[in-house]
């Protein structure tokens, strides 16, 4: 997939015992940090980071994986005068998705697990990633994330927010956002997992 990291070769250096690998040429760093730099996408900008995401999303599930760590810092953009042109990376913890053993282990990156991670109701599956898309999403249209905004939360009470799907949509902010993002957001952070969209279904989405 286009915006899927691609693994082109890799090599050792026996000498030194440190190996290479050939991957795309990113240059513009984490969605993260670009996030910091403008505080807000606009919606367009928005948008196209949103459908980049679910493309990716719909491509590893259409395989039969699952990427379990969905966040800014994991998504690369290919250049620093590109604002939505990115790449998902690190693969450390996707799994396949009939592998219950490892879809059973709570992993990934608090402010971004779905409810039924943090409620240890395992097996869990590919729609996980769709609730962190939705998380995302709401960060990249707001500037902070729906769940502990200002990173000063203990971790249970982060959990405790999670579990009771504790979030809102900011007006100060998401009044100048259309309906159709915000109903998109809403059907992605959705705790009834089976109510959840999956990806395939959300890039029907008429925010698109």
């Amino acid at each position: 997939h286009p915006n899927v990291l691609h693994l082109y070769d890799y090599f050792e250096d026996k000498c030194e015992q440190v190996a290479y690998i050939v991957t795309d040429l990113l240059e513009g760093g984490e969605l993260f940090d670009r996030l910091l730099d403008k505080v807000i996408y606009s919606e367009h900008d928005a948008r196209q980071v949103v459908l980049v995401m679910l493309e990716a999303c719909s491509w590893l599930h259409g395989r039969g994986l699952c990427h379990r760590d969905f966040k800014p810092e994991n998504l690369i953009l290919a250049s620093k005068d590109d604002d939505t042109t990115i790449h998902l990376v690190d693969f450390g913890l996707a799994a396949h998705v009939d592998d219950e053993r490892a879809m059973k282990s709570q992993c990934g990156t608090p402010q971004f697990l779905a409810p039924e991670i943090v409620e240890g109701n395992p097996p869990y599956g590919p729609k996980t990633d769709c609730w962190a898309v939705g998380v995302i999403a709401y960060n990249l249209l707001h500037g902070l994330p729906p769940f502990d905004p200002y990173n000063d939360m203990d971790q249970g009470a982060l959990f405790d927010d999670i579990r009771r799907n504790n979030w809102k949509f900011d007006p100060v902010t998401f009044d100048h956002v259309s309906d159709e993002a915000k109903d998109l957001i809403a059907k992605l952070m959705t705790k009834d997992v089976e109510s959840r969209l999956t990806a395939e279904q959300a890039l029907l989405h008429p925010w698109f």
